[in-house]
């Protein structure tokens, strides 16, 4: 609890007054401590059992950050070599880090990615920062 109430002054000084905070204090304190990095929940479970993930999925639905709270991302532009800042709403340029990429043989190469913003609109090509050349 001591932990939540220090993400923010205000709820650090309710939890001195008071020995605790309310409940929708604490899911305040944790929300912006997780958005900070300042707090680090740590979740035990077993994926070949299905034991915890419901509660970890209900956890980060809660407390886990948010796009639209994201800071802003900062790049280089492939073709001028700027550096580039945007945000993460649906009217900002994508931005995508491929974490996994699958090679299939009657597919071709299938790439797993997180994007800022996290939508992706269909038609325009995407180019890759590495080569710079259109993809889809």
């Amino acid at each position: 609890m001591e932990s939540a109430a220090e993400s923010d002054d205000k709820l650090l000084e309710s939890y001195f007054a008071a020995g605790e905070l309310t409940e929708e204090q604490l899911k305040k304190g944790l929300y912006d401590g997780i958005l900070k990095g300042s707090l680090l929940p740590v979740f035990c479970g077993s994926a070949d059992k299905n034991i915890g993930a419901a509660p970890l999925l209900d956890f980060i639905c809660d407390y886990g950050p948010r796009p639209f709270d994201a800071k802003n991302v900062s790049g280089v532009h492939p073709d001028s070599k700027s550096k580039v800042e945007w945000g993460a709403t649906a009217k900002d340029p994508l931005c995508a880090f491929v974490f996994k990429t699958l090679v299939e043989a009657h597919v071709g190469n299938c790439h797993s990615s997180a994007s800022i913003p996290d939508s992706f609109r269909s038609g325009p090509k995407r180019s890759t920062q590495a080569t710079a050349r259109p993809k889809k």
